[in-house]
């Protein structure tokens, strides 16, 4: 996670490994933040297990094999601007156990650029199957290519009918959440209203890392990969996802549409 706002509940979402780099994903886990630099620890917030799961049909042949298969989620209030550290706890065997964290303090900053809830979505322009002529592979890394979420772009939908879009790179995740996710959104596309338009958009300019992030996640604020908007048909944001959920929080919100 890279965006906090302050004044808010945040969802935040995130995995625990052991030394093994197994997926912790049963246990009953809470989390723990704190100013960074010292201060008393607020906590615990306790956290719910979201599995990343989807139905066989709907699961990409290159979805990471060691990628995440859960994510943990916590509604965590954040009082003020600032930096803030995270900890991570499982009770295991009876015993409280600590995660070591695995990022450096985030920040709670009321002039991120990032679009909130309620905001308007920026009318940015996606690569669709079109524009391409054809050749999925230079907007979508999932293998096989998912022509469903590249038939219409984000610029003209956007105020017109409600819409899901996605800012995922399953071959060239960070995170190793991209691919489940994009699964998760082509299972949820199958099953919800036609109105609703669905859009992938890939994160990296050519497919290639090196490149840097395309001008659509630029446009948006982002310089993390996996986001989710869930727009309504006014072109205002409903819900938002950073990272990984599960297919019952995207239903949810899709329901909301």
């Amino acid at each position: 996670m890279s965006v906090l706002e302050p004044g808010e509940t945040n969802r935040f979402g995130f995995g625990l490994f052991d030394l093994s780099r197994a997926q912790l994903n049963e246990e009953t886990a809470a989390v723990y933040i704190a100013r960074a630099g010292g201060g008393p620890a607020l906590g615990p917030f306790p956290a719910s297990a979201e599995s990343l799961a989807v139905s066989p049909q709907f699961r990409s042949a290159g979805a990471e094999a060691d990628g995440a298969q859960s994510v943990y989620a916590a509604e965590i209030p954040i009082k003020g601007g600032g930096q803030y550290e995270f900890l991570g706890a499982v009770e295991r065997g009876g015993e409280i156990v600590f995660a070591d964290p695995a990022s450096p303090p985030l920040s709670a900053d009321p002039d991120n650029e990032v679009p909130d809830i309620g905001d308007q979505a920026p009318p940015i322009s996606t690569p669709t199957y079109t524009s391409v002529g054809g050749d999925l592979e230079q907007i979508d890394t999932r293998v096989p290519a998912a022509r469903e979420l590249h038939e219409v772009d984000f610029a003209d939908v956007v105020g017109k009918r409600p819409a899901v879009l996605m800012f995922a790179t399953p071959a060239l995740c960070q995170t190793r959440v991209c691919g489940p996710v994009v699964d998760e959104m082509l299972e949820v596309s199958a099953e919800a209203s036609e109105e609703i338009a669905f859009i992938h958009q890939e994160v990296y300019i050519d497919n290639e890392l090196e490149k840097g992030i395309r001008p659509q996640l630029t446009k948006f604020g982002l310089q993390s990969e996996p986001w989710t908007f869930v727009v309504g048909a006014d072109g205002r944001i409903v819900e938002r996802f950073e990272g990984a959920f599960s297919i019952a929080e995207l239903r949810e919100a899709v329901s909301r549409l």
